[in-house]
């Protein structure tokens, strides 16, 4: 395997980690948005479920600082890869700000700081 196909299946992975954790933090966010609907909805005291409910806030809490910690380890690949010249760019989204890559025009659109 080349570096550059060692750096694409690296990049594809590290976009596939930070996928789930995004996706980890929407489906609990989605989980504390339903449990607090569905109190006021079906007229429950707010003392049922506190608990849980904390328990949930603190597990967002959490998933946020490991999605920083997996955009700083992002960061430090990138620099890497640069430093040793290893292409890596064939993954992941192509919409990023303006210090992590180029402006991608999309149709019509085009993306600015």
């Amino acid at each position: 395997m080349s570096k550059d196909a060692f750096g694409v299946e690296l990049a594809r992975q590290l976009y596939a980690a930070e996928r789930a954790l995004d996706m980890a933090i929407a489906e609990t966010n989605d989980l504390a948005s339903l449990m607090t609907r569905g109190r006021i909805r079906h007229r429950i005291s707010a003392m049922v479920g506190q608990s849980a409910l904390e328990d949930i806030g603190a597990l967002v809490a959490g998933l946020t600082a490991s999605r920083n910690k997996i955009v700083s380890a992002h960061g430090a690949l990138k620099r890497d890869a640069q430093d040793l010249g290893i292409g890596w760019h064939a993954a992941g989204p192509e919409l990023k700000p303006a210090e992590d890559g180029p402006v991608v025009k999309t149709g019509r659109l085009q993306v600015v700081a």
